[in-house]
């Protein structure tokens, strides 16, 4: 485990990260609040938004 900063909308955020030799992790407490859409395909996009902008 080791300590780090993300930019995660606009504000600096404190995590912490778990070192793997595998493919990237995002823990979900950092996606509270936000919808997450994923295309399921090789190469498919990953869409990150806040729920207020979805609201609005």
């Amino acid at each position: 485990m080791c300590d780090g900063v993300v930019e995660w909308g606009g504000v600096l955020r404190a995590v912490e990260i778990q070192v793997s030799d595998s493919v990237s992790l995002l823990g979900t407490a950092l996606l509270a609040g936000h919808q997450v859409r994923i295309d399921v395909v090789d190469g498919g996009a990953v869409r990150i938004a806040p729920l207020r902008q979805l609201l609005s």
